[in-house]
C-alpha cells in the first residue's frame, strides 16, 4: 500500500481519469488545490462519504462524461 505511486502510475493511464469528491462545508482550501495534469475532478455534496450510496446519477453521468 504504501509503494503505490499514483504520480507514476497514472502518467501510464491512457483513458480519462474523473475523480469523484465529496465536499462538506469547510472544504474551501481543500477545493483550491489543483489536480494533478489529466485528471478532472468532480465534486459533489453528499450527506455521507459513500458517494455511489447519496449520489449514484451524479458519480455515473461523472465517469460517463455527461
Amino acid at each position: 500500500m504504501f509503494g503505490y505511486r499514483p504520480d507514476l502510475s497514472l502518467l501510464a493511464v491512457t483513458a480519462p481519469i474523473v475523480a469523484v469528491r465529496r465536499v462538506t462545508p469547510g472544504d474551501e482550501a481543500v477545493r483550491a488545490a489543483a489536480a494533478p495534469a489529466g485528471v478532472e475532478v468532480v465534486e459533489l455534496d453528499a450527506p455521507g462519504h459513500n458517494l455511489l450510496r447519496y449520489r449514484p446519477d451524479e458519480v455515473t453521468a461523472a465517469i460517463l462524461g455527461r
